[in-house]
């Protein structure tokens, strides 16, 4: 034990007489131990402030929205009577309370890598998703069609995009922190925010299912015709089969010259254990 853990021993204790099956002997030792309780966090909101790179007019909307609530909140609460930190309690829960029902709150994720480009690159990879999506549900050729012109639209955007970049990059080239925030949202673009890859269920007539019921009974279908099958085989096939003598002696009870030469064959020297019984012959 450490020099400066002593203090924490209060009391040693051998225990000679417990059976643990090996040569040492058990020993309980009492301690003492003083934890530092730590204080809990509390988690901080994050208001939505992504819905403020909108458009200008939502944009606008949603700021007359936030002071129309701020200043009702504030009317309605703050009193003539009141100090200065009293009133500023009332204009703080306000401010909050305003920016929660309007805004909204949000987690912490890592931003889009068209960030800068949302109010043209978010609609068209919408479309790209939603025209992905119908297609995969009809499997229809028009359906097909539009899909493959939304995302030709999408992918003429992204590489305009992408030269942009590539532009900006050329100039600030010896700038540093410029050319490398410009490589690294180009990585981000090259993986890509992919759509969700759904599988579509068809019946045995090849019909898409559409409905929950229906994809569970397609389901129930599959697995029965495939876990439930009879297997055929030929018995003059076994009869072939060149069959081995059977040995009488194996099913036999050991005689005790045989035990003692097994027993024998094991290490000495080894503790009785909890048995009592040594394995030495």
């Amino acid at each position: 034990m450490r020099q400066k853990d002593r203090k924490l021993c209060q009391d040693v204790t051998v225990k000679r007489g417990a059976v643990c099956n090996t040569d040492h002997h058990l020993v309980v030792a009492t301690m003492k131990f003083h934890y530092m309780s730590r204080a809990r966090k509390t988690k901080t909101k994050r208001y939505d402030v992504g819905k403020l790179l909108n458009e200008e007019v939502e944009r606008q909307e949603m700021c007359d929205r936030y002071l129309n609530e701020v200043l009702e909140r504030t009317d309605e609460a703050c009193k003539d009577d009141e100090d200065v930190a009293e009133r500023w309690d009332v204009v703080r829960a306000a401010l909050t309370t305003a920016a929660e029902n309007v805004l909204g709150t949000t987690t912490r994720r890592q931003p889009d890598w068209f960030q800068e480009s949302l109010n043209k690159l978010k609609p068209l990879l919408n479309l790209r998703n939603d025209a992905y999506t119908k297609w995969l549900g009809s499997a229809k050729q028009a359906d097909l069609t539009r899909f493959k012109m939304a995302r030709g639209d999408y992918m003429g955007a992204k590489n305009a995009w992408y030269m942009q970049k590539a532009e900006e990059v050329e100039r600030e080239r010896f700038g540093g922190k410029v050319a490398w925030r410009c490589i690294r949202d180009m990585q981000r673009g090259r993986r890509g925010l992919l759509p969700s890859r759904a599988v579509t269920i068809h019946d045995s007539e090849g019909v898409p299912c559409k409905s929950t019921n229906a994809q569970h009974v397609r389901w129930r279908q599959h697995f029965t015709k495939v876990l439930n099958v009879v297997s055929e085989y030929d018995p003059s096939v076994l009869e072939q089969v060149k069959q081995r003598e059977e040995d009488d002696t194996l099913a036999g009870v050991p005689s005790m010259v045989e035990v003692m030469k097994e027993l024998t064959k094991l290490k000495n020297g080894k503790d009785a254990g909890s048995s009592g019984s040594s394995l030495r012959c």
